[in-house]
């Protein structure tokens, strides 16, 4: 699900690319001390790409005009949205919660004059925030 974006156009990405968060650790040297303890560093979140059929691009096309093309305020534009992970009886196992999303790039499949499969389009997401919740079934 993204904000801005219908529902039933969101049930048709075709696939969601792996990610991972990466931290950072990092040496804090105190005085005294027999051993430099560590802490946690930064968060990075990662480039989220997600695959849509091309029939159903036009309103990442007019996001993504507002947000890059235009010039338009970036952070005016960026939107929120989550992943569901559904089980096999529609019952939701975890979602994670994004905030902050920018798209920075749509990428057309390579058209094959011989192929009669379904052209995607991939879109490329920034993400400033992302958490996960897990729902016991």
């Amino acid at each position: 699900a993204i904000d801005g974006i219908p529902e039933g156009l969101c049930r048709r990405i075709a696939k969601v690319d792996s990610f991972s968060v990466k931290q950072q650790i990092m040496e804090d040297p105190r005085g005294g001390l027999l051993y430099t303890p560590k802490v946690p560093g930064r968060l990075e979140f990662p480039t989220l790409s997600i695959s849509v059929p091309e029939s159903h691009l036009q309103p990442f096309i007019d996001w993504f005009k507002l947000f890059v093309t235009d010039g338009e305020h970036v952070q005016k534009h960026e939107r929120n949205g989550s992943i569901r992970y559904i089980d096999a009886l529609k019952r939701t196992l975890g979602e994670i919660n994004l905030r902050g999303m920018g798209i920075t790039g749509i990428t057309f499949d390579k058209h094959d004059g011989h192929g009669e499969g379904i052209r995607n389009a991939k879109i490329d997401l920034y993400v400033e925030e992302l958490d996960f919740k897990y729902t016991a079934p």
